[in-house]
């Protein structure tokens, strides 16, 4: 786990991409703390745009932490 320093006011995790069999589309999950009571957790699928750029097709609150 990376260290969050003091000044920080959140940290940002994401899990490895999965991608499907054709490569052009992919998905991953972001995780935002800001505290044990603050943050979200986001699916996050993209698509291929070209070779080397991607953009978000869809994005889906999974939880979230109210303060």
């Amino acid at each position: 786990m990376i260290p969050v320093r003091a000044e920080a006011t959140g940290a940002v995790r994401m899990s490895p991409v999965g991608f499907s069999r054709s490569g052009r589309s992919a998905v991953a999950f972001v995780d935002w703390r800001c505290g044990p009571t603050c943050g979200h957790t986001v699916g996050v699928a993209l698509t291929a745009t070209n070779d080397t750029s991607w953009a978000i097709a869809d994005m889906l609150l999974l939880s979230s932490r109210q303060r």
